[in-house]
Formats: C-alpha cells, structure tokens, sequence
C-alpha cells in the first residue's frame, strides 16, 4: 500500500530532530522546522541563505572537519557516520552538535543522484554535565590521595614514639 506524499512531509516536518537533505557538493535541498530553528540560533539566518556547503560553513565556525565521513558515504564506502563536535554559535557561545549522516537512497536512481540525510542533536547540556562529572571526579581521585598520604604519615608519627618505648 502506497502511502499519500503528504503523510511522508509531515512526518518530515514535524520530526523533532533537526533534519536537512543535501546534494552532492553540500548544499541544503530541504529541511525541517526543527533544523531551521537550529541553523537560526547559530547562524542567524534561515539555511537557504547559506553561501557556501553547509559542512564548509559548520568548518569555518571552528567544527569538526566533516568531509573525510561526507566522501566516504558518497562513494558508498560507510553506510553512516556520528560525529559529535563544538561549534561556534552566531552569538559567540559554544554550542556540542551530535550529528548523523547517512546517504538518501532514491529509489531508481541510486546511480544518477546522491543525497546525503544529516540530523543534528544539541549535547551542550549532555556535554557540560559530563565535564562537571570529570572535574568531580579529578577532585574526589587528588581527595583520596591526600587522605591516603596524611593516613600514611599519622601511621608512621604514631608507630615512632612507641617503638622507643
């Protein structure tokens, strides 16, 4: 059974996760609500206005270098690729993006078009927390080993004076 286009664009457009479809060489051919409101907060501007590949724009606001993983699944050689990477937001903060890419199969025209799915999560928040937990645990591993030298030394000051006697 052959569902109706319209079920699969809204399906697409009211998804949660910020999902965009590029072409070949990068550019965005389609995206939904949530990606446009995620490209906002960090560019500025809505992602038709982009004047450059979007992984060449994610690059210059120092991100992960994504052509190595955009080649491979283009060529077919990974059928998808996670990258989670920091990127400089339009209003200087850091935002952490964890991003999947896969190719888009048209079906029939597997060999004419290539089109690669790219969703994008924001782990800022994932990301801080699991910074605090390290810093944490850093501080709680240099505790222990202060109270293990100050143990050894009240060891060693105790059994001193007693073995005189």
């Amino acid at each position: 059974m052959a569902l109706p286009e319209h079920l699969f664009q809204a399906a697409f457009e009211q998804a949660r996760q910020a999902t965009i479809v590029l072409n070949a060489q990068g550019i965005p051919a389609l995206w939904n609500e949530a990606f446009e409101e995620l490209f906002l907060e960090l560019a500025g501007f809505v992602p038709d206005k982009l004047p450059v590949p979007l992984f060449d724009w994610l690059q210059e606001r120092d991100s992960f270098q994504y052509s190595y993983y955009v080649t491979e699944i283009l060529l077919g050689r990974m059928k998808e690729a996670q990258v989670e990477s920091g990127v400089r937001a339009a209003d200087g903060k850091r935002l952490w993006l964890r991003t999947r890419l896969c190719p888009l199969v048209t079906p029939g025209r597997e060999h004419e078009e290539r089109w690669l799915r790219c969703s994008f999560e924001d782990v800022t928040d994932l990301k801080l927390r699991e910074r605090d937990l390290v810093s944490a645990k850093e501080e709680a591993e240099k505790a222990t080993i202060t109270k293990s030298q100050f143990l050894a030394n009240m060891s060693h000051e105790i059994r001193t004076p007693i073995q005189t006697i």
